[in-house]
């Protein structure tokens, strides 16, 4: 590897490293990790529920880790479990009220942090970095 290669990778990871932290310190006054965050983030989209399964695999997160977020925040009333309307062995997790309104809270409070961070880019450079952030993850993905 190249030093030129070396010294680009070690800034990537230092900006990631930074943006991460940004979300921690701005999710920590609502005492969510940036897991809980994802988690809640999908079941707000999904107000007809989501299983346990569906959101490990749409938050990208373990499922034992979402076993664990999810006994948090029905210890804290904001999701509650029901019986899977076709098969009664499986479970579906809901927002409750109070967490509905909190996961409104939060998600709108995020996507105004990012659109903060967006909004030093021009319309252009917006669509440049989606189409940059995407193929990046493509290539991610074959390179597992």
């Amino acid at each position: 590897m190249k030093e030129s290669q070396k010294k680009m990778l070690r800034e990537w990871l230092e900006l990631w490293r930074k943006s991460d932290g940004i979300y921690v310190r701005f999710l920590k006054r609502w005492d969510l990790s940036l897991n809980e965050y994802f988690v809640l983030r999908w079941l707000y989209e999904n107000p007809e529920g989501m299983e346990p399964a569906q959101l490990a695999e749409a938050a990208a997160v373990q499922r034992q880790l979402v076993t664990s977020i999810l006994r948090e925040f029905e210890s804290r009333k904001l999701t509650c479990r029901q019986d899977h309307p076709t098969d009664l062995r499986r479970r579906v997790i809901l927002l409750t009220e109070a967490g509905r309104e909190f996961a409104g809270t939060v998600t709108q409070a995020v996507d105004e942090l990012d659109l903060k961070a967006l909004s030093t880019f021009s319309e252009e450079e917006q669509v440049l970095l989606m189409k940059f952030s995407q193929k990046f993850y493509e290539g991610l993905c074959r390179a597992l």
